[in-house]
């Protein structure tokens, strides 16, 4: 009932075998027959270079400084004002965290890291009067520099396969954010009232209230 559709041209591969071809009589020249037709066919599925048997952890390292230095430095450039005025040195800082946060929860299913850097991020940020809309795009520009590089290194079934943990992670993230950011606002909003509050009871002399 369901049909499969077939590759894209340029992924399509074929392998001319004689289901009645005989095999040499010789043990040696058989192995290498078969050996020519499994490289062949690996051959079209990792076409243009890519690496077969696709490491994430070993990519994440290799890609470390490279990812996190583009970050920091688009991030000063192309994220908004406030964070064009902050230090590079301090932007890098915090991206390399974020990376090494992202790092834990895509190679380990840990979610502790980023979610202590998104508690810390978010008062930082939020004393410092960043808009939300300028932070999440920080926290963006992660898989905006990952996925180009991640589709130079992988085959499509790989690359669907990362990209799938990326965005996961990313949504992961970005809800996180948003929910502690809900939480921090009205803590605030409560202070602020019983600061309200407190100074409307002295104006009526009722006397101080003890904190």
């Amino acid at each position: 009932p369901f049909q499969i559709a077939s590759p894209a041209p340029a992924f399509r591969c074929k392998i001319s075998l004689d289901k009645q071809k005989q095999f040499p009589y010789s043990p040696a020249h058989r192995k290498q027959y078969l050996n020519q037709s499994t490289n062949h066919r690996k051959r079209c599925l990792y076409p243009n270079g890519a690496a077969m048997g696709f490491d994430l952890s070993e990519f994440i390292q290799s890609n470390r400084s490279l990812i996190t230095k583009e970050w920091a430095d688009r991030l000063h450039t192309e994220v908004g004002k406030q964070y064009s005025q902050r230090p590079l040195e301090e932007l890098l800082g915090t991206v390399t965290e974020a990376f090494d946060a992202n790092t834990q929860v895509l190679l380990h299913n840990d979610f502790s890291h980023i979610n202590l850097f998104i508690n810390k991020i978010t008062r930082m940020r939020l004393e410092a009067g960043f808009l939300l809309s300028d932070v999440q795009k920080a926290f963006e520009l992660y898989r905006t520099i990952v996925l180009p590089l991640l589709a130079r290194a992988t085959n499509v079934r790989d690359f669907h396969h990362e990209v799938s943990k990326i965005n996961y992670c990313l949504a992961y993230t970005l809800h996180r954010f948003s929910d502690y950011l809900f939480w921090a606002t009205g803590l605030l909003t409560i202070v602020s009232g019983l600061h309200y509050m407190r100074h409307w009871f002295r104006m009526m002399g009722e006397g101080p209230i003890h904190d």
